[in-house]
């Protein structure tokens, strides 16, 4: 078996139309190290706003804001993420806020295997299979239904076509950029689905929705798309504690 190689976990905090605060960083990063068994090398995160978050290392970005649509100023920016300029190193694991780490996040570092995983990983996109669904989203942009990136591991250093061959003019042309990566990167691979369970979908179990557990045994990150995490804290008790416990 190969030496565990150092993690560095990344997330994307930018302005935009979202309701995200400083603390779902400070929580994600304490969910990461739980989940990583204390052993991440380094938390890092990508902001344009470095003030809102002393103790967080920090790469300064540039909003994206009247560069691409209002709604992707956000996740637009993971494509910087393939930066070589950015010096991350190691294994990198990419999460976004609006998660839940529940389990052990070795599987998913290592996937498929720790003596060789993958440069690129992502998570499987739930809707890959409804081919009746339309590849064209609501503004005629198109989707290519291979992964959903709210989960991403690569081998820092690698994929960096995905940053250089991007430009402003792909986000009027594909949805997101998870339809980048899915159409740029053949030989990414997707992540088992039942490692990324959606809130919404486990809630709709009233036991669940009550007292939060069991959660799937295979479950690593619970997806908290809707509602978000402050939203779930509110609605469910049980949330709290789990959503960045110390």
């Amino acid at each position: 078996m190969r030496p565990l190689a150092p993690v560095t976990v990344v997330c994307v905090y930018t302005s935009g139309p979202y309701p995200y605060t400083a603390d779902y960083v400070v929580r994600l990063q304490r969910m990461a190290q739980r989940g990583l068994r204390g052993r991440m090398a380094r938390f890092v995160c990508l902001t344009d706003r470095p003030a809102e978050l002393p103790g967080i290392e920090t790469i300064v970005v540039a909003s994206l804001a009247g560069v691409t649509p209002r709604n992707g100023e956000g996740y637009w920016q993971k494509v910087r993420l393939f930066d070589p300029a950015l010096g991350l190193q190691g294994r990198v694991l990419y999460l976004d806020l609006d998660t839940l780490v529940v389990g052990d996040l070795w599987p998913v570092v290592d996937y498929p295997d720790a003596t060789r995983p993958a440069t690129l990983a992502l998570t499987e996109d739930a809707l890959v299979l409804a081919s009746s669904l339309s590849d064209i989203d609501r503004f005629g942009r198109r989707l290519v239904r291979r992964f959903n990136s709210s989960v991403m591991v690569w081998d820092a250093g690698t994929h960096a076509d995905l940053w250089h061959r991007w430009s402003p003019a792909e986000t009027a042309r594909l949805s997101t950029d998870q339809d980048w990566i899915g159409e740029q990167a053949p030989d990414a691979v997707g992540m088992p689905l039942a490692w990324f369970p959606r809130i919404s979908e486990l809630v709709r179990d009233e036991r669940f929705a009550q007292v939060g557990a069991p959660f799937p045994a295979v479950a690593k990150v619970v997806l908290t798309k809707k509602p978000k995490n402050a939203i779930c804290v509110e609605r469910w008790p049980w949330f709290a504690p789990l959503w960045g416990a110390a």
